[in-house]
């Protein structure tokens, strides 16, 4: 079961689609009919609490969890990062930019890519992690498919869920250490894909 479905109505945002799901979040396009532009909804799924029974403090820190994400993607300002617009904590939604593209999860599966195109996107994915990193702030998740490449080639890194603010993160981590729930990926777990999603490129 989904938090929400289309036509739903949360603030002054009403939910167009779902556009995906991972262990502890969901995400819908949605349309902000006071900006008149379409925005993605972040938000905690709804059986998340069923999902993480009997795993002491867990739902408490995946609550945490997301605004340490919210606080950590409104730290990085670039132009290679998603933008975060809004934080809702009544409604416990982050409202972001709207990014459309593919994942280089996909374009990598579609095909070599060139030399030129490679070596563009990699300088672009360091750009960001350099300014996240100025900013003390961790992605932790660094994996194909949370790049994308918008229309116009822009790189764009995504999703801050398993991020963290440095000074901050103790805070949320240190009650009940790591741990992993059905589908999802343990809370301190950081992967860097590379060969193993058949990335390849030609000269």
């Amino acid at each position: 079961m989904n938090r929400f479905i289309s036509g739903d109505k949360v603030s002054k945002f009403v939910i167009e689609k779902l556009l995906g799901q991972g262990g502890f979040a969901e995400a819908y396009l949605a349309t902000d009919t006071r900006l008149d532009r379409l925005v993605v909804i972040k938000c905690l799924r709804p059986d998340l609490g069923e999902r993480l029974e009997g795993i002491k403090f867990a739902l408490e820190e995946f609550q945490a969890r997301f605004l340490v994400e919210a606080r950590a993607q409104a730290r990085v300002n670039h132009p290679n990062v998603c933008t975060l617009f809004e934080v809702e904590e009544e409604n416990k939604i982050l409202i972001l930019e709207y990014i459309k593209g593919v994942t280089l999860e996909e374009l990598c599966a579609a095909g070599p890519l060139s030399k030129t195109d490679l070596i563009g996107i990699v300088i672009a994915i360091g750009n960001a992690m350099v300014e996240a990193h100025a900013k003390d702030v961790l992605h932790r998740d660094l994996t194909l498919r949370n790049v994308m490449l918008a229309e116009g080639k822009q790189v764009k890194l995504l999703d801050f869920g398993l991020g963290a603010v440095q000074e901050q993160d103790h805070i949320v981590r240190r009650r009940s250490g790591s741990f992993a729930i059905p589908g999802g990926i343990g809370c301190r777990r950081a992967v860097i894909a590379g060969n193993q999603y058949g990335a390849q490129f030609e000269s």
